[in-house]
């Protein structure tokens, strides 16, 4: 049976400071839907010549329809919706109106994720309904949760074993540095709890 096109969701917001797990949250939806998913990259879509920008924005988001069922990554949109800061002859605001349409009208089954890492920047008639269907909040990890979170990568390794103390020492010193450097209420990104997850089994053969 066809669903009815006003309880299909059609996109998602994700909030928060850099290297918190935005992309990769992408990455995980799509793997969990079992469908691609597709960036679409709009800064490097704005062209040199009146018009160039629309219309390789529209085709891109053509071949996107076109490659459904999918999930697409806008990273950091407020880079590229930020008319307050666009001093382009109006292609932002131009832009702007055929992204908005396009996740308002488009009937293929494409999901949109977004990304920012400012979100007062954003337009409010992103908001709109029919056009996010949610926002998500992503904030580093508290320290549990963060040694939880170095165990799941570890445990991607086959035949490797980290004591959990060892995993303990390392992300109280993450938080220590994060904290001094961004003012961080106890939280460390995951990116950064990831690479530290890499460092430490670089240093310890496998």
């Amino acid at each position: 049976d066809q669903i009815d096109q006003r309880l299909v969701p059609r996109g998602l917001l994700f909030d928060g400071p850099p290297w918190t797990g935005k992309s990769a949250g992408a990455k995980w939806l799509a793997t969990q839907l079992g469908v691609p998913l597709y960036r679409l990259d709009m800064g490097t879509t704005k062209g040199k010549y009146i018009g160039d920008s629309e219309g390789a924005l529209a085709s891109n988001l053509a071949k996107l329809d076109r490659e459904e069922p999918c999930v697409v990554l806008i990273d950091e949109v407020e880079k590229v919706l930020n008319r307050s800061e666009a001093n382009d002859g109006g292609t932002t605001s131009s832009m702007l109106g055929q992204i908005l349409w396009w996740l308002a009208e488009h009937r293929s089954r494409v999901l949109t994720v977004m990304t920012t890492n400012d979100r007062s920047k954003l337009p409010a008639e992103l908001y709109r309904e029919g056009r996010i269907d949610q926002v998500l909040w992503f904030d580093g990890l508290e320290l549990e949760d963060a040694i939880l979170f170095m165990r799941q990568v570890v445990s991607t390794f086959d035949g490797v074993e980290v004591g959990v103390d060892t995993l303990r020492l390392i992300v109280l010193k993450l938080l220590n540095e994060h904290d001094k450097e961004k003012g961080t209420l106890g939280r460390v990104p995951q990116a950064l709890l990831t690479k530290a997850s890499y460092d430490l089994l670089k240093k310890s053969p496998i």
